[in-house]
């Protein structure tokens, strides 16, 4: 019996240290602090989930976005920005899309995640939203950077400019696994392709809601609807993602736009090949950014707006 006594006090010091420390972190970290869900409505439109609000300005110049497109990466969801960028709202429509498979446009019947279907899926939003002509300025961050590159391509007569967080710019599949190799942690993880990726993604995809839970004990630095979303997916969208917007993506072709592209990229961002960027984006303008990794787009949010501004 005392032995049992030990044992449970043991255990009980055990979970409340971590849950101690686990909200220690969470109070610390940098991105909780500036992060707040958004407040717009969640929907889905046109076939995909989004959130959305705000409506062209009058004071708007000729050449300005009526509307503003932030996409989200790999394993994220709209949620991602929380209502970091709502200011833009103020003179632009704002549609922040769940891009296909993730968040609210989960669908366990697709299987279909290729670049002209993502950009298709965009098309469709903006149709249904009456934005179908309107003149946009397309952001995304990671993974999205290839769909938004191939949208400027397809719309270049309405296509304003594109501005790229730290897209995920690899020669080949084999040097991302190498680079990621290298990097190890989340970089070695966001890559994966073998039967424990697998497994682990169809496990997420029967019990999501304990992965949810799960994924947020596991990332105290991460604000906790954020990471709860992160299990919003199939393997399907995740792998065929993946492949056809990261791993297989012709960088080069979809660089080769007359639509103005800028680059922030962070000065310690493990993901992608700095080398390979500056190789295959030379019309773009790229800036890197000191003090900041992967998650510029959270930490530095005033570099769209000024863009927006200029």
């Amino acid at each position: 019996m005392q032995l049992f006594l030990t044992v449970v006090v043991v255990l009980l010091t055990v979970a409340i240290t971590a849950l101690i420390v686990w909200e220690i972190m969470q109070r610390r970290s940098p991105l909780v602090k500036v992060w707040n869900p958004s407040s717009f409505p969640g929907r889905v439109t046109g076939g995909l989930g989004m959130l959305e609000g705000g409506a062209p300005s009058d004071r708007l110049h000729p050449d300005d976005p009526e509307v503003v497109v932030v996409l989200h990466g790999l394993g994220a969801t709209a949620d991602y920005f929380g209502d970091i960028y709502e200011g833009i709202a103020i003179d632009h429509r704002l549609v922040m899309p769940d891009l296909l498979g993730f968040g609210r446009s989960l669908d366990e019947l697709r299987t279909d995640f290729g670049l002209d279907a993502h950009v298709d899926a965009i098309d469709g939003v903006l149709e249904s939203l009456g934005a179908g002509r309107s003149r946009v300025l397309i952001a995304a961050h990671s993974m999205g950077s290839a769909v938004a590159l191939a949208w400027a391509k397809r719309h270049p007569d309405r296509a304003t400019g594109v501005v790229l967080w730290g897209p995920p710019v690899y020669e080949s599949a084999d040097a991302a696994q190498q680079i990621a190799d290298e990097a190890g942690g989340m970089t070695k993880l966001l890559v994966a392709d073998n039967e424990w990726s697998r497994r682990l993604c169809r496990l997420n995809c029967e019990h999501r809601r304990v992965a949810g839970w799960l994924m947020a004990a596991a990332s105290p630095r991460w604000p906790t609807d954020v990471s709860r979303r992160a299990s919003l997916h199939t393997w399907e969208a995740f792998d065929g993602s993946l492949h056809e917007l990261v791993l297989d993506a012709d960088w080069r072709e979809l660089f080769a736009i007359d639509t103005p592209v800028t680059v922030f990229r962070g000065a310690d961002d493990p993901i992608g090949d700095r080398a390979h960027l500056t190789a295959v984006a030379r019309r773009a303008t790229i800036v890197d950014v000191d003090g900041a990794g992967h998650h510029v787009a959270l930490t530095h949010p005033h570099l769209l707006f000024d863009l927006l501004e200029r």
